[in-house]
Formats: structure tokens, sequence, C-alpha cells
């Protein structure tokens, strides 16, 4: 009976000795050994730009925004700002080659990316697996952000830009909708898609559901 009385009290030492101190803190999330390569895609006025952004701020992620480096490369390139102010999208050949470019850089390389506005057509996306799969990587995830028409209309015309006007944005609408939306079901079962609930006018609550999602992926490593 002593022998039995002692194994269960060493058991019972066994068993405190594994529970964590008071104050202890709790294991730390799964952590990715390389950082996060994101993908974020829906229709203009959607707030990928924004979102972006915040994302690049809080876990320390590239913001390569494709439209931005379209525009900037438009400026030396008429051809281009043409075709650009139409609302019609600038050749897919040229729009890949700017965005390998890019993926190339120090920082892109050492610190992830989150690819804003690209791919939007199939040949993009297809030019895209190719080059990460030349790199040897993979994309973690892509955020499909979805808002209704009207909501995106009024955020469009009151962005204040040059090439912003109702008919430029229903001809992005129109090219999004034949072009872009194909892109989904080519990516699917490539990449995982995360849909966040951003359909409101309110940034903040929107990007907060942004951030519920990206929760689910194991966080990224910081270099």
């Amino acid at each position: 009976m002593r022998l039995m009385r002692r194994v269960h009290w060493l058991a019972a030492v066994v068993c405190l000795a594994a529970l964590p101190s008071p104050g202890a803190q709790t294991a730390a999330p799964p952590r990715h050994e390389v950082p996060w390569k994101l993908l974020i895609m829906g229709p203009p006025g959607a707030g990928k730009g924004t979102i972006s952004d915040r994302i690049a701020a809080d876990y320390g992620v590239v913001h390569i925004d494709t439209g931005d480096l379209l525009r900037k490369y438009a400026k030396s390139h008429p051809d281009v700002a043409k075709i650009l102010a139409k609302g019609h999208m600038a050749p897919a050949q040229l729009v890949s080659r700017i965005v390998r470019e890019r993926l190339s850089q120090a920082d892109v390389k050492s610190r992830g990316f989150i690819l804003d506005g690209y791919p939007r057509r199939w040949e993009e996306a297809r030019s895209l697996t190719v080059m990460l799969k030349l790199r040897h990587l993979h994309l973690d995830a892509a955020l499909r952000l979805e808002v209704p028409l009207t909501e995106l209309q009024r955020r469009i015309l009151g962005r204040g830009r040059a090439d912003d006007s109702a008919a430029v944005f229903l001809e992005r609408m129109r090219v999004y909708r034949e072009e872009t939306e194909p892109v989904f079901r080519y990516l699917q079962g490539k990449v995982i898609f995360l849909t966040p609930d951003v359909g409101m006018n309110d940034p903040e609550t929107a990007y907060q559901n942004v951030k519920k999602v990206l929760e689910t992926l194991p966080a990224p490593a910081l270099k």
C-alpha cells in the first residue's frame, strides 16, 4: 500500500510540474520560416490599396501596387497613359515584366510581399505561377475583396483622381467581370482564398475583418 501511495504521489508531482506557472506566457502561434507572400484582389474601389498599406505597416511585408507602378511607367510612355485613361488594361506582357522586376528586388526577397492589382487576367495569373515556380516560392493566401456596386462607385468618384469618372468606373467594372473574375477560377486549388467582409462604409471595421482572416495563417517571419 505504501508503494502504491508513493507512485500516486510522484504522478501528482509530475502533473503539477507540467502546469504553466502563474503569469507564464502561452505558446506563440505557428510561424513561417519565410515572410508572407500574399495577393489582394477585388474590383476597383474595393479598398485594395488602403488595406495593403495597413497590412504592410502591421506585418512588415512590401506593398507592391501594380497600378502605381503602371502610372509611373505611363509618365514616360504616352501610349500606355492613353490606355489607362480610358479604363483599359495595359498589355499583359508589360504588366508581367514590371511585376517580375519588382519581385526580384532585395526588400521583397527579405520581407515578402502583398501584391495589389495583379494578376487581373488569365495570362497574368499564368505568368505569376511561372515566376514563383522558378524562384521555388508559393503564395500563402489571396485576399478576395467583394463590395456592393453602389458602394464601389461612391468610393471611386470620391477619390478625386484624374482618371476617375462614372464612365471610366463602368468600363473598369466591365473589364473586371470579363477579365479578372476568370482568374479566380484559374487560381482555385492553387492558393488559399480568404474572403473578409469589407463591404461596409467603415474602413476601420473592414480592416479589422481582414486581420481576423489573416490570423488564420501562420504568422510571418520577421527579418
